[in-house]
């Protein structure tokens, strides 16, 4: 082979490759604007669709709760919440931050209620497992707690840049509307739709 049908296979093998490098190059600020739309990543045999996971935990979160647990009206607008003593709204970490951290205050404050003992559970699904083995939590909304702790493990191992406001906000409420049901809870309830 010459010296020129080698630059010819040559450029016609790294041709798409080194065009689309250039072309992310040139395009990396307006596609990591357009990160935050993301619904959906894929790579390879990993998918992750980010909405649906989120809208579904939610739509089951409506349907096993009690109306009157559901319908919390203060948490139902889009609006971004405060952070307190500050101008500025939560970021979508902040969200997941806070969506998690009301569950995990909700699980073991059900549990202390209740008065089970905490050395059994040093984790939040360790806890919520014996609340469910207690009856306190019946096999619906124990499946809707373990979805929402691996929605959570998605969007915290996904990143800010790529998951959306409303995703990351969906989530805390959804997360708040389950500490709010755990609240409810007392020792002498028993969970609804046994």
């Amino acid at each position: 082979m010459d010296s020129y049908a080698f630059t010819l296979e040559l450029a016609r093998a790294l041709g798409w490759p080194v065009s689309f490098i250039v072309a992310v190059f040139l395009l990396r600020s307006p596609l990591a604007e357009l990160m935050p739309l993301l619904k959906k990543l894929k790579y390879k045999d990993i998918e992750v669709e980010f909405y649906k996971d989120t809208s579904d935990v939610v739509a089951r979160l409506e349907e096993y709760l009690p109306k009157e647990a559901s319908s919390a009206e203060d948490n139902e607008d889009k609006e971004p919440p405060t952070v307190l003593f500050s101008r500025r709204t939560m970021d979508t970490e902040e969200q997941i931050g806070a969506g998690w951290f009301a569950l995990q205050r909700g699980i073991f404050d059900a549990m202390a209620r209740h008065n089970l003992s905490s050395k059994k559970a040093l984790t939040a699904y360790q806890a919520a497992k014996l609340l469910h083995e207690a009856d306190i939590l019946n096999d619906d909304l124990f499946k809707v707690f373990t979805d929402l702790v691996i929605l959570k493990n998605k969007l915290e191992h996904a990143g800010k840049d790529i998951v959306s406001w409303e995703i990351a906000h969906d989530f805390l409420v959804s997360s708040n509307k389950f500490e709010n049901y755990l609240n409810t809870l007392n020792p002498t309830s028993r969970s609804i739709n046994q």
